[in-house]
């Protein structure tokens, strides 16, 4: 494609190149042909001194080629009649020979076997000339220049087809690099994708490079956390399986002979149970943000919390303080919100002291409207705060065990955070605790 548009945008120049150096060089050697004849001429007119021109003298004195020139004089007497007719050397015959071809114009005259020749005459009181100038010199150096032109054309096309060639070849050959290792890549499905080779040169070609391998990183990060997601849900449900499986062999074999295990047994199953439930619940949840886009509306952030917070309240033995303006105006969704404060809530009731207290504030700013949310709990250590939002993730294990959750609070609440085109982070509350602060826009 790139070859055939080439080679059309060079036939279209060639030709114009060609009429416009046909027509300049033309112009430029008829006028100075025109020129010649008008000299020629006037140099008749001094060598005709006697009664018959001196045609040796002529062709001494005349500054132009005189050898392919024909001339006619006819003298005229006082009553304007012709008296005598003079021919140049050969005139005679070139008169006697057939013009051939139809002349373009007046002024020309074509010849056989003589060629083309340029007329011009010129009327006196003394004598009509009529002179015929050779135009084969003219036609020469035009067809000698076209030739030239085209010459050039066509070592401009070989030329620049080869450079198309080298170039097209110079940049495929990294494209069909990228796209074969791209093929080899995809066959891997269900696998961790190999970045793809970068060339230095072309820049595009690195640029595509660069580009690609940044989709298949991202593709390679979700396709690990989505990896770990199931192994650590497998392990999540497998523990209490594991203990449930062991509670129900425990009954079919101690049951009977001893009855007292069984309310203990009971107690357990219900927990594991329920632990189980809240997991799938979570699980579900977190599948189906992944596909969840929310409405956005304007809404007033303040009667929202008011109404959270007293019902809260009756549910924990913290102490909840909420301070917040009268209107609060932000962009969101309100069920996905009422979840997002239940669920830091929730953290703060269960890792804070029973007699500490859990504030919430809002700050509204230009653009912004900012939530902030404290405990006065034993806080969140720097290198837990890069990965309390994974999933699974649980700060102190120890004693987390003790503490009733499935490590999957915090992830819903990104989820939910980040499809409300909010953000969220988390700091220390001085002097001990935790405080989150969540940012919606207005």
């Amino acid at each position: 494609m790139i070859i055939r548009t080439y080679i059309v945008i060079l036939l279209v120049t060639t030709i114009l190149n060609v009429v416009v150096t046909a027509g300049v060089v033309s112009t430029f050697l008829i006028r100075n042909r025109e020129a010649e004849a008008a000299n020629m001429i006037d140099s008749l007119q001094d060598s005709f001194v006697h009664k018959s021109p001196n045609w040796d003298a002529w062709e001494t004195a005349s500054e132009e080629d005189t050898s392919d020139t024909y001339v006619k004089i006819e003298t005229i007497n006082k009553a304007g009649k012709i008296n005598d007719t003079f021919y140049s050397p050969g005139t005679k015959a070139y008169l006697k020979a057939k013009s051939t071809g139809v002349s373009p114009s007046p002024a020309v005259r074509i010849v056989d076997d003589d060629g083309v020749f340029y007329y011009r005459s010129k009327l006196t009181k003394r004598a009509y000339y009529q002179i015929w100038l050779s135009m084969n010199y003219i036609l020469h150096v035009v067809r000698v220049t076209l030739e030239a032109v085209l010459l050039v054309a066509l070592l401009s096309l070989i030329v620049g087809v080869l450079l198309i060639l080298l170039m097209s070849r110079r940049l495929t050959k990294p494209l069909t690099n990228l796209t074969a290792a791209a093929q080899e890549r995809a066959h891997d499905t269900g696998q961790l994708q190999q970045s793809l080779p970068v060339p230095n040169e072309p820049t595009e070609v690195n640029q595509l490079a660069v580009s690609f391998n940044q989709l298949l990183a991202s593709l390679n990060e979700r396709m690990q956390r989505e990896h770990q997601f199931v192994s650590d849900a497998s392990h999540e449900l497998r523990t209490p399986l594991a203990g449930i499986r062991g509670h129900v062999s425990l009954l079919r074999r101690r049951g009977e002979q001893h009855p007292e295990i069984i309310p203990d047994s009971l107690k357990y199953l219900d927990e594991e149970s329920l632990r189980m439930q809240h997991l799938v619940e979570n699980l579900l949840a977190i599948s189906r943000n992944d596909q969840l886009q929310l409405d956005l509306k304007p809404l007033d952030l303040s009667p929202l919390l008011k109404t959270m917070v007293a019902d809260y309240q009756q549910n924990v033995s913290q102490s909840i303080s909420l301070s917040t303006p009268e209107h609060a105006e932000i962009l969101g969704s309100d069920d996905s919100i009422r979840q997002i404060v239940l669920a830091i809530l929730d953290n703060a009731a269960k890792y804070s002291p029973a007699t500490s207290k859990i504030t919430l504030a809002v700050q509204p700013h230009e653009n912004r409207t900012e939530l902030i949310i404290s405990d006065e709990g034993a806080g969140i250590s720097d290198a837990d705060k890069a990965h309390i939002f994974e999933r699974f993730y649980r700060v102190d294990q120890a004693r987390s065990s003790k503490i009733p959750g499935t490590g999957l609070g915090l992830a819903i609440v990104t989820q939910l955070v980040t499809l409300n085109r909010a953000k969220i982070s988390v700091s220390d509350n001085q002097p001990h605790g935790t405080t989150f602060t969540i940012t919606f826009r207005k």
